[in-house]
């Protein structure tokens, strides 16, 4: 509640710099901590446009990050998302990026496909504010054809999942867990078990998306078809 109520006052106090025409800060900052993915994405934008992902994990150095979130704190912008780009868990450093900016009471937000989160990771989560994984489906042979990764992954993924959700009920914690489900070709008939099965498992945000970019993307047809379910 004490985040919404900052969020409330920095709305109103943008709309005051613009009315008075001032040039505000950024009210959020995003960072993509590596290009590297364990993904193959389908909708992928950097797939699609045959994107070379950099030879080096390290897009910028800790020190960088460090400064960056020292210049956020003293100019008031609390929010920061961690995503990509590449899977931000990739970054060996997440763990140490996530700390440092919590030293520095930034409110974080990660987006990850959530095959890799280790247990130290999970510790640092404690102190986040929202945790978003992509999913995109409720069976593993969909999620295998659209992430372009074995089947097995389909529930490491519903594993460590339910391992935050088992952190945030046992710490009481005010993380938000969310999942989001891009539709296209390969999943659109699943739109409305994985929201019934995401609530079950007790998802606090459930984000679905129309693939509008890629190839996959569905008819407009289909579309209007789904929200009427």
């Amino acid at each position: 509640m004490d985040h919404e109520i900052k969020q409330f006052e920095r709305v109103e106090r943008l709309i005051q710099e613009l009315t008075e025409g001032d040039d505000p800060y950024p009210q959020i900052i995003e960072i993509h901590p590596t290009d590297i993915c364990n993904h193959k994405c389908i909708y992928c934008f950097r797939r699609n446009h045959r994107y070379e992902p950099s030879k080096k994990k390290e897009v910028l150095g800790l020190e960088h990050y460090q400064s960056l979130f020292e210049e956020m704190q003293a100019l008031k912008i609390i929010d920061l998302s961690v995503s990509g780009g590449g899977e931000p868990t990739m970054d060996n450093r997440l763990t140490c990026i996530l700390k440092e900016a919590h030293k520095r009471a930034l409110s974080t937000r990660l987006v990850t496909n959530g095959t890799f989160l280790e247990n130290d990771l999970i510790e640092e989560l404690k102190s986040a504010k929202e945790i978003r994984f992509s999913l995109d489906a409720v069976e593993a042979d969909t999620y295998s054809r659209i992430h372009g990764v074995p089947r097995d992954l389909f529930y490491k993924a519903l594993d460590n999942i339910q391992r935050v959700i088992d952190v945030k009920k046992e710490n009481g914690l005010e993380l938000k867990i969310g999942t989001t489900f891009l539709v296209n070709k390969e999943n659109y008939q699943e739109a409305v078990d994985f929201c019934e099965r995401m609530l079950q498992l007790g998802i606090d945000e459930i984000i679905i998306k129309h693939d509008i970019y890629s190839i996959h993307k569905i008819s407009k047809q289909k579309l209007e078809e789904l929200l009427d379910k």
